[in-house]
């Protein structure tokens, strides 16, 4: 509800393109559960502390596609294999939080579709567009 009030207050609440600028991550599936019952149309990400699960990746990722599009692991658990599936699985995949630039170049050469940074101009130099 805060976040709602804070984004509505901000002017990132009014409609789909306001909506398109913002991106909700949160560890808890519950709280991005309740708030896409809340506000409907922001980007969810799940965020991942733990290593993906090998065995159980799939039906990770499907379960969390019902509510979020996108994962947000940790930069040091991506791998070609976790992008692969999570785009499979329809969601676009963030890692955080990635300051440096060799280890930006690695994800980005994965295949990943953006990822958390405190450095965003050293990313932006990095990235064809």
């Amino acid at each position: 509800q805060a976040l709602l009030q804070a984004l509505t207050r901000h002017g990132l609440a009014a409609d789909s393109a306001a909506r398109a600028r913002v991106i909700v991550q949160s560890f808890s599936a519950a709280s991005l559960q309740r708030f896409a019952a809340l506000a409907p149309g922001y980007t969810l990400v799940q965020l991942l502390g733990e290593r993906p699960d090998p065995t159980t990746l799939d039906a990770d990722l499907a379960r969390i596609a019902k509510y979020a599009q996108g994962i947000g692991p940790s930069r040091r658990h991506v791998n070609r294999t976790l992008v692969e599936r999570a785009h499979a699985n329809g969601l676009v995949i963030h890692p955080y939080t990635v300051n440096d630039e060799a280890e930006m170049r690695q994800l980005l050469s994965l295949g990943v579709d953006g990822m958390f940074t405190d450095r965003p101009g050293q990313l932006r130099r990095l990235l064809p567009y």
